[in-house]
């Protein structure tokens, strides 16, 4: 069962974006940012290195599956926007290839590999890790972004705004959502998270759409979201 809230220019839905993106209940979207669930690593078995790059202090072999898989959802999302809109997809490094492949597949075209420099660094054996990865993708035909000098590789400090552990920097969401829409735009997010996204297409004069299937972060991002948009979250 699904809830609806709307708070100003934000609605979010508590459901599966499978399910929602498939019902085409929802407007279509000027712009798609998120930051998907993905297959993650795990410390590996060897016991040959100690102190900071001891196994169980880095992410760099194993596999930890994720519930959703990309092409349970990329098809659906492509679908859910407009003629000639941009897509971001927040990823790890080990997720850009295989996240391409099924993307390419459901009609995406690739624009950018963009990064998030962040402030510190994960420790890893094969160069430490102090980024993360953007595929900047459209649909449609390309056109050029607001600020065409806007650089590649983006420095921006870790967010502070919860406890999510994926949670990114709003101002970051902020360039992006900036560069490829218009003031008073549609932009969604399927995987809400903790509701960053919503707060930067917020403060950037856009509208949103979000989805969030767990009930703590559904929970939570609607009382980040309400505050932003200083509107009660009321239901539809």
């Amino acid at each position: 069962m699904t809830e609806t809230l709307h708070m100003g220019d934000a609605t979010i839905v508590h459901g599966d974006a499978r399910e929602l993106l498939a019902s085409r209940e929802f407007p279509l979207a000027d712009l798609l940012v998120s930051d998907p669930p993905y297959r993650l690593t795990s410390g590996g078995p060897s016991g040959l290195m100690g102190g900071i790059f001891d196994p169980a202090n880095y992410d760099n072999s194993g596999e930890i599956v994720t519930t959703i898989e990309f092409d349970e959802w990329l098809a659906r999302a492509f679908l859910a926007l407009k003629p000639d809109a941009d897509a971001y997809f927040f990823l790890n490094d080990k997720n850009v290839v295989p996240f391409w492949l099924v993307a390419s597949d459901a009609g995406f075209r690739w624009h950018n590999l963009l990064a998030w420099k962040k402030p510190n660094a994960v420790a890893n054996r094969w160069y430490m890790k102090n980024a993360e990865f953007v595929i900047y993708a459209f649909k449609g035909k390309a056109k050029q972004i607001n600020d065409c000098s806007a650089a590649q590789i983006i420095s921006a400090p870790n967010p502070n705004g919860t406890s999510h552990p994926n949670e990114k920097p709003v101002g970051l969401l902020q360039v992006y959502i900036e560069n490829s829409s218009e003031p008073g735009d549609l932009v969604i997010d399927p995987f809400l998270g903790s509701g960053s996204t919503a707060i930067a297409a917020l403060r950037s004069g856009r509208r949103f759409l979000g989805f969030e299937c767990e009930r703590e972060w559904f929970d939570i991002a609607a009382g980040r979201i309400s505050r932003e948009a200083d509107s009660p979250a009321l239901p539809l």
